[in-house]
């Protein structure tokens, strides 16, 4: 499936051929989708204002645009990760949740102006990665237990933003600023690893998305999107 982050559209992909299956309408809120994950049995997505689910397999004139309501209502980013078979969503300063089917807005709140923007995972820890602003050059990436009242872990790190995670043999990879950095978190500090060759400066930016990224077959692999320039 192919969800369109703008217009709230629904794709379907079937031996190569593409079809629309439905544009969400959500009782509040933008249409556009920020984050999908399939959880026990059903298709979860997220909006700004609003979480909508299907059940696998069944037509998608039967879901719910509605499911659920977000508290901050976060209009950029809603990245979704499933630790402990708990599927996790970001919404500004506030980790929302999905537990067995039941939606919970404020698993964890952190501390303001830090947003979320991105959420990967750590042996069975909740890795979060945060944005403040795209004038302020530095953010924390926090690591929660997924129980405690509060994460465990922060590290400060000079970047606009923690993009995405990648899950690699003991050890995960991140993408953070706009430049094309990736560091190495061990679970308690990332190191500046290496940079992504371009042209990186005020006027060229890019950036890996929060789900443009993936392990495959023990390769990194990152979709670097740009923001600015040429790179």
């Amino acid at each position: 499936y192919f969800f369109g982050s703008t217009n709230g559209k629904i794709w379907s992909r079937t031996a190569g051929t593409y079809a629309l299956e439905a544009t969400a309408a959500p009782a509040a809120g933008a249409v556009g989708i920020l984050g999908a994950a399939e959880y026990q049995g059903y298709i979860y997505y997220a909006m700004q204002s609003r979480l909508g689910r299907v059940a696998v397999g069944a037509a998608w004139s039967t879901r719910n645009d509605s499911f659920a309501t977000f508290t901050n209502t976060d209009a950029d980013f809603h990245p979704m990760k499933i630790v402990n078979l708990v599927l996790y969503i970001g919404d500004k300063h506030f980790v929302a949740q999905v537990d067995a089917g039941t939606f919970s807005a404020n698993a964890l709140d952190i501390k303001t102006p830090l947003r979320i923007k991105s959420l990967g995972r750590q042996d069975t820890d909740l890795l979060i990665g945060t944005y403040v602003s795209d004038n302020v050059t530095e953010t924390e990436i926090l690591r929660w237990n997924t129980w405690s009242v509060s994460y465990s872990v922060a590290d400060t790190i000079p970047e606009v933003g923690v993009n995405a995670f990648l899950e690699m043999d003991n050890v995960t990879l991140i993408n953070a600023g706009t430049k094309g950095n990736l560091y190495e978190y061990d679970g308690y500090k990332a190191s500046l690893k290496k940079t992504i060759k371009g042209d990186w400066s005020s006027t060229n930016k890019a950036a890996v998305h929060p789900n443009a990224a993936m392990n495959f077959h023990g390769m990194p692999l990152f979709g670097l999107s740009q923001i600015t320039g040429t790179g």
